[in-house]
C-alpha cells in the first residue's frame, strides 16, 4: 500500500516555485510487536543468523542499530552506564530471510538486554 496526499493525474507531482516535481510513493509499515525469546547466531559481534519458533533467519543486512536504557533520568553513580541500573537493550534492525519456512525476505528487530545478554525478537515490521 502506497500513500499519496495527490488524487489523479497530479498524483506524484508538487507545485514547488511554480515548477512541477515529481514525488517517491513510500510504503506505509505497519508493525508488530512479540519480545518472544530467540537464539543468535553471532561472530565478531556481527549478527549472522537467529532461530525464532522453529525457524532459522539469515541476516541479509543490518539496517540500522541503538541503544534504549531506562531509567536515564535518575542520577547515579553510574550516570555513564545507565544500563546497570535499570532496564536497557541494544536493538538491532535487520532484513533477513527465513531459510526453512521459504517465505519471503522481511524486517526484523532484534534486541539484547545489555545486563544480562539475553535476546529477544522485538519487532517485526511489514
Amino acid at each position: 500500500m502506497f500513500e499519496s496526499n495527490l488524487r489523479g493525474p497530479e498524483r506524484g507531482r508538487k507545485e514547488r516555485g511554480g515548477k512541477a516535481r515529481r514525488t517517491i510513493a513510500r510504503p506505509a509499515l505497519m508493525s508488530k510487536r512479540y519480545e518472544e525469546p530467540i537464539d543468535v547466531e553471532a561472530t565478531d559481534g556481527s549478527v549472522d543468523a537467529f532461530w525464532w519458533r522453529g525457524k532459522r533467519y539469515q541476516v541479509r543486512q543490518v539496517l540500522c542499530r541503538w541503544r534504549e536504557a531506562g531509567g536515564w533520568w535518575s542520577s547515579t553513580e553510574d550516570a555513564d552506564r545507565p544500563w546497570l541500573s535499570g532496564d536497557a537493550r541494544e536493538i538491532i534492525r535487520i532484513d533477513a530471510i527465513p531459510i526453512t519456512s521459504g517465505r519471503a525476505p522481511g524486517t526484523y528487530e532484534i534486541s539484547r538486554d545489555l545486563r544480562n545478554g539475553a535476546w529477544t525478537l522485538f519487532r517485526v515490521l511489514d
